[in-house]
């Protein structure tokens, strides 16, 4: 039989490590995760206020400018009727120049119109 020939692989050699180290190190790595988390989370809950805040604002900016047209509708439907009243037709000067019809000049568009008394 021939000779069995035995190389080490390359590598790193490990060294032992008390279970003081080893807790220590588990420790800082809790407290690192721990640590990314809460601030990961703030940064989050602190977009998300925000966000609420920015839309509770716009929209209370919103229902004042709603409110505002609102008015000054009701304002311009006042002035609108205001105008058209029938109490200003007669102090209209427009109004004043029209001549009245004369009564016994009736004729009508159709002939059957024109036949009816």
């Amino acid at each position: 039989m021939g000779i069995i020939e035995y190389n080490k692989k390359g590598g790193q050699i490990r060294t032992k490590q008390t279970l003081r180290t080893e807790v220590r190190k588990t420790i800082r790595a809790l407290i690192i995760t721990l640590t990314t988390m809460i601030v990961i989370l703030g940064g989050v809950f602190l977009a998300l206020t925000t966000k609420s805040a920015e839309k509770g604002y716009s929209l209370e900016q919103l229902k004042l400018k709603n409110e505002e047209l609102k008015t000054e509708n009701n304002n311009l439907k006042a002035h609108l009727t205001d105008i058209t009243s029938f109490s200003d037709l007669d102090e209209n000067s427009q109004v004043k120049e029209m001549t009245t019809p004369q009564e016994e000049s009736k004729t009508f568009v159709t002939k059957e119109d024109n036949e009816v008394k």
